[in-house]
């Protein structure tokens, strides 16, 4: 395998420009991941009443508004609870 030089010498011995690039859009498309498994899973701790934190609180209600008015229009009716935990197995 050639070394993948740059202006300050060898930058991984071994390795290709592709392997590195695509190992960081992986590593970053992981961390996206794991925030929206994190605020999924917060927001229906949130829905479930396991936590109360006033801005989840605050979210949560203003969804729950949307869901309400929009209830007689919708194709599959939603509560907010099984929107919220939708939303947090979508995002596995």
């Amino acid at each position: 395998m050639a070394n993948v030089t740059t202006k300050q010498g060898v930058l991984f011995k071994g390795l290709s420009k592709k392997v590195v690039i695509g190992t960081f859009i992986a590593i970053l498309l992981l961390g996206y991941g794991v925030v929206r498994i994190g605020v999924g899973a917060s927001l229906l701790a949130q829905t479930l009443e396991v936590v109360n934190f006033p801005d989840l609180a605050d979210g949560v209600a203003e969804v729950k508004l949307f869901i309400e008015a929009r209830a007689n229009d919708q194709i599959f009716p939603f509560s907010l609870k099984k929107l919220q935990g939708s939303c947090c197995i979508r995002s596995i």
